[in-house]
């Protein structure tokens, strides 16, 4: 970690600057979510002063993590969602699955399973496409889990056996 503040503090480049923020934000965000969410937004401002789309994403994500930690759940479903416009504009699939996952995470949380499952399924089809196996497996568990919340037995046995049935072609990649 002293090494990143310390390329921080020597990095002339906004570019620069911005990853190591970004960098820093990462290993802060579960242990000190307060200074993950400083450096986030330090990134986020760089990031748009060099109208860098990626960056904005990640740094949007990164604060919408520490919102969620928070319990912001709005604050962070607003970030997670402005992540995501800046992960599609960019063409970033993979990046816009990550995001998906987590909206829909947060939309379990608050018990609002139908758009945690819109989520998810969006997620899930992305996953598929670039072939993340682990994502897409994820996705189906986290389906499953929001039937299951609902008392919809007949679905959440349906995506139980397609987890199940999925890990047999693509190996264990959920446990």
């Amino acid at each position: 970690m002293e090494e990143l503040y310390l390329e921080l503090s020597k990095s002339t480049e906004d570019s620069s600057a911005v990853h190591i923020e970004l960098e820093i934000s990462d290993l802060l965000l579960f242990s000190h979510p307060d200074s993950a969410l400083s450096h986030a937004e330090n990134a986020l401002r760089l990031a748009h002063e060099l109208e860098d789309d990626l960056h904005i994403a990640e740094a949007y994500n990164n604060i919408g993590i520490v919102a969620s930690l928070k319990g912001k759940n709005l604050t962070g479903l607003e970030n997670f969602q402005l992540a995501l416009d800046y992960f599609e504009r960019a063409n970033d699939r993979e990046g816009a699955s990550k995001i998906l996952n987590n909206l829909g995470a947060i939309y379990s949380y608050i018990e609002n399973y139908g758009e945690s499952i819109r989520h998810h399924r969006e997620g899930y089809n992305i996953d598929i496409e670039i072939q993340d196996y682990h994502g897409a497996a994820i996705c189906l568990y986290n389906i499953a889990l929001s039937y299951l919340s609902l008392e919809q037995y007949d679905s959440c046995l349906y995506y139980t056996q397609s987890l199940q049935r999925f890990q047999s072609l693509h190996g264990q990649v959920v446990s």
